[in-house]
């Protein structure tokens, strides 16, 4: 078993060695052969090459909700079994991490606090008027995906004191209901969202889910913030609503490109951050906290164990 280098949780590993050796990439000397499973984060691309030199692997863990790191059907043809977080979902309500980041970057985007720090810190200016944006209070939230995070978003917009609809096809009734969220077609939701969060999960009937049409729809001036995979939204069309002034901001944790490097500068929202548009860009970081990296990676360890021990 091989587990990430760093800052992996004691009691994760202390879980995992309860069926067998634990060995830890960079920092233990292991044969290839010995390993049934492998433990990995969003670090690594998992393909057959990954998987190549591991010819009894059973079962590979990956405390991450999304596989979009995963190609699935690589491990389908090695016989490996795939254990995220998905298995472990409702004791994953009160981790919150991601939803917090999704805050932050609607604060940060909205008020423009990265140019404005930078316009103090780096050119030595006070140009208070320079920044003068929107009060959140005033905004209207657009919530694209009613899950553990979206639900959490939607608590955080109430007290600010923002009127809050969501689209999900996929949830009951009963959860807009006790959200006290207004269910919206997502066109609808579209046109009426000053501010619109993804917080979907991607599946491959929902690839490009907000394409250039249903962007063109929201209201001049809006914001669009996407913290769950960036294959759910035409960064394209988002780049050139920014850059002709239609949006006001975007800001994303995810793109498309994220997991090959050698693409990552042509992505169109990181050129169009470079050239000075209100873009922000973070490398998936969403649920990068200890508190919650230490959670999950205990969760997902006490079910990987069990499954692997029956």
């Amino acid at each position: 078993m091989i587990v990430e280098s760093g800052g992996y949780s004691p009691a994760a590993l202390e879980t995992y060695s309860s069926i067998g050796p634990v060995w830890r990439s960079g920092i233990d000397q292991f044969d290839p052969r010995d390993i049934v499973c492998l433990v990995v984060r969003l670090a690594h691309y998992v393909d057959g090459d990954f998987l190549e030199p591991f010819p009894n692997l059973l079962a590979l863990a990956s405390p991450t909700t999304g596989v979009t790191h995963m190609d699935m059907q690589a491990c389908d043809r090695k016989g490996v079994r795939v254990f995220t977080l998905r298995d472990c979902m409702p004791k994953l309500e009160k981790i919150t991490s991601t939803a917090e980041h999704a805050l932050c970057l609607m604060l940060s985007l909205v008020r423009r606090l990265p140019q404005a720090h930078s316009s103090t810190i780096e050119r030595g200016e006070w140009n208070r008027d320079e920044f003068c944006s929107r009060q959140l209070s005033s905004l209207r939230l657009g919530i694209v995906g009613l899950g553990r995070i979206g639900r959490w978003m939607t608590r955080y917009a109430r007290a600010i004191g923002m009127d809050v609809a969501a689209h999900d096809p996929h949830v009951a009734p009963a959860v807009f209901e006790s959200e006290r969220v207004s269910s919206l077609p997502l066109d609808q939701l579209c046109r009426r969202s000053d501010v619109l969060t993804i917080h979907a999960d991607l599946r491959s009937d929902n690839v490009s889910l907000l394409d250039s049409g249903l962007l063109d729809l929201l209201p001049d001036d809006a914001y669009l913030i996407n913290t769950s995979r960036g294959e759910l939204m035409d960064e394209e069309a988002a780049a050139r609503m920014v850059r002709d002034s239609k949006l006001a901001g975007v800001a994303v944790d995810v793109l498309r490109s994220e997991h090959d490097s050698r693409n990552l500068a042509d992505s169109p929202l990181i050129r169009a951050a470079r050239d000075g548009f209100n873009v922000l860009v973070t490398p998936h970081i969403g649920g990068c906290t200890t508190d919650a990296m230490r959670e999950t990676e205990d969760l997902l360890a006490q079910v990987v164990v069990e499954a692997l021990s029956r």
